[in-house]
């Protein structure tokens, strides 16, 4: 049977697709970033140091 078998189409949980690093991913998980997760226009405490 094709029990013992996966299919391509389903990843294991642990198999999970790494994406590739991007500065929106990045930005998200690093706190030292947080002016690149937020649009230009939009006023933040951070354009100061921009």
């Amino acid at each position: 049977g094709a029990s013992g078998l996966r299919s391509p189409a389903t990843p294991r949980p642990v198999d999970a697709p790494v994406l590739p690093p991007s500065p929106w991913s990045r930005a998200a998980l690093d706190p030292r970033a947080p002016a690149a997760t937020a649009p230009a226009s939009t006023p933040s405490p951070w354009d100061h140091l921009l």
